[in-house]
């Protein structure tokens, strides 16, 4: 690509953009739940504020949020029910923003959809690799920060303590694989 012609341009714009302010919203010593059980060394330097010196992996991060957008307006929608269905949808929560107290620590998450009548609540993920996760499973962060989504819900009296039930659902990216993992 010719970075020169006017796609070009606007393709180097776009990248230079999320390179360099795309995830600015949260201040970078902000510890969510992403962050349990991931890399203890990264998690200390993002509490410190010291900036990542790997390359950021833009593309996959934006796919995931325009899925996320995607699907919390198909849930509130309701787009996904048949009219004849019995599902009750009234009381579903989307991009629920959660408190989660750990012991002394406290950490703010947004969970994806929260279902109470089902003491349900979903993590929508999206994967470069859908065959990996299907062979191997989920990852213990990505069970920690489901688990975490999961207490909030019910320290914030949305979801029964008993019983709770933790959904991973994984959306293959390249979209070779319609069909999600869970």
């Amino acid at each position: 690509m010719n970075p020169e012609q006017p796609i070009g341009q606007i393709v180097e714009a776009i990248k230079h953009k999320q390179l360099h302010e795309g995830r600015a919203a949260e201040p970078a010593t902000h510890i969510g739940p992403s962050d349990v059980g991931g890399c203890r060394k990264r998690t200390a330097y993002r509490r410190a504020g010291t900036p990542a010196n790997e390359p950021t992996y833009w593309l996959g991060a934006a796919m995931g949020t325009a899925w996320h957008q995607y699907l919390e307006g198909v849930v509130k929608n309701n787009h996904f029910i048949h009219p004849d269905s019995a599902l009750d949808t009234s009381n579903w929560l989307t991009e629920e923003q959660l408190i989660i107290t750990l012991g002394e620590h406290t950490i703010k998450g947004t969970a994806d959809l929260i279902v109470p009548n089902q003491n349900l609540i979903v993590d929508w993920k999206t994967s470069g690799d859908i065959m990996w996760v299907q062979k191997f499973g989920i990852s213990r962060q990505q069970m920690l920060q489901a688990t975490c989504y999961a207490v909030g819900a019910v320290q914030a009296g949305i979801l029964e303590p008993d019983n709770v039930i933790a959904a991973i659902v994984h959306w293959d990216r390249s979209a070779s694989n319609q069909e999600p993992t869970i």
